[in-house]
């Protein structure tokens, strides 16, 4: 048997699936004035509770949402996402999750 889960937020920015780590490593600022949905609370609610959870891989599919907002920190972002997505997983899961899970995506820019 196989399950999927499906976590989505219509029209959200990268920033918000990312862990705290990611703006620390990509150099971005954050006032403490624009904290409102803001910054790693989509993270915090919906992606760092499954954590624990055994999975094989992550589909993502986001673009629009930075076409206009930190496009130039994308790259960096998008990355560092990754990185600290398989590095929560393995690290809460005690290691039965490879560090190097698949993550397909989709973007439209």
């Amino acid at each position: 048997p196989i399950g999927l889960i499906h976590t989505s937020w219509s029209e959200s920015s990268i920033e918000l699936w990312s862990p705290p780590e990611v703006f620390k490593d990509c150099h971005m600022l954050i006032k403490e004035d624009e904290v409102k949905l803001n910054n790693s609370v989509i993270y915090n609610a919906m992606i760092y509770p499954l954590t624990r959870l055994i999975i094989k891989g992550v589909i993502w599919y986001q673009g629009e949402a930075n076409v206009n907002y930190n496009r130039d920190k994308y790259q960096c972002t998008f990355r560092k996402m990754i990185q600290y997505w398989r590095f929560t997983w393995q690290q809460r899961t005690n290691s039965l999750i490879d560090s190097k899970f698949p993550f397909g995506f989709v973007q439209v820019f």
